[in-house]
Parts: C-alpha cells; sequence; structure tokens
C-alpha cells in the first residue's frame, strides 16, 4: 500500500500502520478525501483520535500532504495518513481498522452503486470496520442540474422515501441499519469543509443528505 510523504510516495504496510494508530482512540476514513482538507482539519480539532484519507490521485493530495509533515506549529499533524487507492480494491492494509467511516459527496459510478445499495461495494465498505462502527455520507445531485449525469448513471431522485425504503433494506440485507437522516440546503452545504459540496451548492438552490449507518453485523 503506498501513502504519501510529503511530495514522494512510500510504501506503508499492515505493521507500520498498526503502529500508527496504537493510542489513538478512534480511527476515522475518508473514502474519496480529494484534496485532504476534510480530515485534516478533523484530526486538528480531534489530537486524540486517528484520521485515514483513501484517494485515487496522489496530486489532489500535494498541499495537505506536505502539510502534515511540517512541524507542528507550523501545522504539521501526527495523526494523519493518506493512502493512495480506491473502494473498488482497497488496500487489504486497511481492512476492519475503522471505527468511523466518512464518504463526503462522491460522485460518478461510486455514487449510484452507493445510492442504490450495491452489494458488492457495500461488501468492501464493511470489511474496512472493526465491530460495529458508523457509516457517515452526505449525498448529492439534482436532476434540474445535472440531467445528463442522473440519466447516464440511472440514478433516482433522492428523497426521504428513497432513503428509508429501498436503500435502507439494501443496506440492511449487508448488516447496516439506517440511524440518522437530514436535508441541509445550499447555504449549509457552502458552510461544510468539503471543497467539492461547496462547489454543488455555489449558484445553487439545492438539496443534500446526511445519512448514518450503523454496522451491526
Amino acid at each position: 500500500m503506498l501513502a504519501t510523504q510529503g511530495r514522494k510516495l512510500v510504501e506503508t504496510g499492515y505493521l507500520d500502520l498498526a503502529r500508527a494508530v496504537s493510542g489513538y482512540d478512534k480511527v476515522y476514513l475518508d473514502i474519496g478525501a480529494g484534496s485532504g482538507k476534510f480530515i485534516y482539519h478533523l484530526a486538528k480539532d480531534h489530537p486524540e483520535d486517528y484520521f485515514i484519507g483513501l484517494e485515487t490521485s496522489q496530486d489532489s493530495l500535494l498541499d495537505y500532504a506536505r502539510r502534515i509533515e511540517k512541524k507542528p506549529s507550523r501545522g504539521g499533524l501526527p495523526n494523519v495518513k493518506y493512502i493512495i487507492g480506491s473502494i473498488e480494491s482497497p488496500p487489504k492494509e486497511l481492512k476492519g481498522i475503522a471505527d468511523v467511516v466518512f464518504i463526503n459527496y462522491p460522485w460518478t459510478k461510486f455514487l449510484r452503486a452507493l445510492v442504490t445499495g450495491e452489494a458488492s461495494t457495500l461488501r468492501k465498505i464493511s470489511s474496512l470496520f472493526m465491530d460495529g462502527g458508523v457509516l457517515n455520507m452526505t449525498l448529492c445531485y439534482d436532476r434540474r442540474y445535472e440531467p445528463l449525469f442522473v440519466d447516464e448513471y440511472c440514478l433516482p431522485d433522492l428523497s426521504e422515501e428513497l432513503f428509508r425504503g429501498q436503500m435502507s433494506r439494501s443496506y440492511s440485507e449487508q448488516g447496516f441499519e439506517l440511524e440518522f437522516l437530514e436535508a441541509i440546503n445550499s447555504d449549509e452545504m457552502k458552510r461544510g469543509r468539503s471543497e467539492w459540496g461547496k462547489k454543488l451548492a455555489f449558484s445553487r438552490d439545492r438539496m443534500a443528505w446526511k445519512v448514518r449507518f450503523h454496522k451491526v453485523s
């Protein structure tokens, strides 16, 4: 498994990761970490916990990958690691590591898999958890603004009925129980830490959905 080290990528094994997370209260994993900003600020606010960002592109992580390596007085953080990889083929070293998983504003095939409750994708996410655990997602798209995208990926309209109905049943089959559901507006999206969420909300009157599942088996 490859992890960032400033501008470089270094091979990181299971024992390296186990030593890194040792002594922390909880381990948080952000799938599709983007620039790494979201978990960087969470890690800064919660030094008692460890944070891992999983991202396919090293380029998008360069700024925050360099930042975490600095001295603490200049923004460096010891409780963050950025891993290069994807949920389609998650690094085996991440198996069973997470207490909490974040997925913020996914897109393309991954978004469709989550919305439709694709069994193979949910099993891969499930494999990342310790016993129990919490899956937090923020999902957003709108047929008014992304009609071609919605049609290309055959996406159902997001609604409370979808989350509490078919989606909840699909997740339950993979050991996830719906725990929390909330709709947020564009202003709330703009105040969040997700850069992609802010872009989606820019000049748009739209809604995103925050949903939390608890892994029960």
